[in-house]
């Protein structure tokens, strides 16, 4: 089974173009489009980021913590994944460091130790305003706090049109099975200068025949906080 990891982790899209740095005090719920352009990009400057994913057929138990830096064109992210399906289960682990072009990776199984490449620093972006016109049942929920910050909440849901454009545009499409997510539901909660504190995604999966659901979070954290990464020894 394969499907999209919206951390918004790995990155939830990787496209050009950044959106615009403000501070906006809504009178009302604010539109989608008037949402989404106020929403500064997380990955314009350092972010980190932690999160969870899971299936409801619990095949799937996974948490991330991801480090990224566009300045220092640094990234570094560590992952455990439980899976199983049918009373078999395994742990998978999984460690990367990348420091401009150089990359570092480990995983367990194979294990082995680190293993060096070669590869380009990709920017990543989060463009919510993509997904304006493939938006339903927007509306204002429940604020909360995150880390120390108040944040007030959007939930709407993503229709399977606007799957199939982040299908075509995530950086890991050449993992991902086609057509298999039909819709989405997802939670945005943001805080000062409008900045994304917690993404939270449902997802709704049909393979062969069968319906099941993904559930991803991913809360931000430390903004502007840089990596300073050194190659692993």
């Amino acid at each position: 089974m394969k499907h999209i990891l919206i951390s918004l982790s790995s990155a939830f899209l990787a496209l050009g173009g950044m959106m615009t740095l403000s501070t906006v005090s809504y009178a009302d719920v604010p539109t989608p489009q008037q949402l989404f352009s106020d929403i500064p990009d997380p990955y314009s400057v350092p972010v980190h980021l932690k999160g969870t994913i899971t299936d409801s057929l619990g095949n799937v138990d996974t948490t991330f913590i991801d480090g990224y830096d566009p300045i220092n064109r640094e990234k570094n992210s560590t992952i455990s994944s439980q899976v199983g399906a049918g009373g078999f289960s395994e742990t998978i682990s999984g460690q990367a460091i990348q420091i401009g072009d150089h990359l570092w990776e480990r995983s367990t199984p194979p294990g082995g130790g680190w293993k060096e490449k070669t590869a380009p620093f990709k920017q990543k972006h989060f463009p919510l305003e993509l997904l304006s016109p493939y938006i339903a049942d927007y509306h204002q929920i429940g604020g909360k706090v995150v880390r120390g910050h108040n944040t007030t909440g959007v939930e709407f849901d993503i229709t399977g049109k606007g799957m199939q454009l982040i299908e075509k545009l995530s950086e890991q499409n050449a993992t991902i099975v086609p057509n298999i997510i039909k819709k989405a539901q997802m939670q945005l909660w943001f805080g000062t200068g409008n900045h994304l504190r917690e993404v939270k995604l449902k997802e709704t999966c049909v393979q062969y025949g069968h319906q099941y659901f993904v559930y991803s979070k991913t809360v931000y954290y430390d903004f502007g906080k840089a990596l300073h990464l050194s190659p692993p020894t």
